[in-house]
Formats: structure tokens, sequence, C-alpha cells
């Protein structure tokens, strides 16, 4: 939630605290559920490896960016 609404206040500038600090937020979300999940041992909610597929990735990113447009 935090990205989608720094991502709608754009306009405003990246200098803006609500932009900067969604942006943040969302970073530090990210990092806490990466740093969780490997700690999680067997059982994940999302595997993460699946990113090492380079072609998998690359689509993946392709997509999000598109949807961004």
């Amino acid at each position: 939630m935090a990205l989608t609404l720094a991502v709608n206040q754009l306009d405003a500038g990246l200098g803006d605290p609500l932009v900067s600090g969604g942006l943040l937020l969302f970073l530090a979300a990210l990092v806490a559920f990466v740093v969780l999940t490997r700690r999680a041992g067997g059982h994940h909610l999302l595997n993460l490896r699946i990113l090492t597929n380079h072609a998998f990735t690359y689509s993946l990113l392709i997509y999000v960016f598109l949807q961004l447009v």
C-alpha cells in the first residue's frame, strides 16, 4: 500500500515526504519480508528461489513495467 501511495503522489516530486516516506517504508517492508522468508526454514509462503531463473525474472520485470505504464 505504501508503494501505491508513493507512486500516486510522484507528481509532487521525490522530495515530497509522502513520496520518499512511502518508498522507504516499502523498501523496509520488502527487506523484512525477504529476511523473514529466509529464516522460515522449509515452510515458505512464496518461493523466492524462482527469481534465480533469469528468463522468469526478466519476464516478470517486463510485466511489472507494462502494468505501471
